[in-house]
């Protein structure tokens, strides 16, 4: 699971624009429906991982 998350967190960092904002795809144009969705998986996984290191199952 940890590989998905890190290769996850990879594509998603390769969708952010310079403005800081992300796109839905790499190099597209920023979206606030692309933005929120972003930071959200970024929450999610952080917390899926804290979950998962708490029960030891890593």
């Amino acid at each position: 699971m940890l590989k998905v998350d890190n290769n996850v967190r990879k594509f998603i960092l390769t969708c952010q624009i310079q403005d800081g904002a992300f796109g839905l795809r790499p190099q597209l144009e920023s979206h606030c429906g692309a933005t929120y969705c972003a930071v959200e998986q970024f929450q999610n996984m952080r917390y899926h991982k804290k979950v998962v290191q708490q029960n030891g199952q890593y």
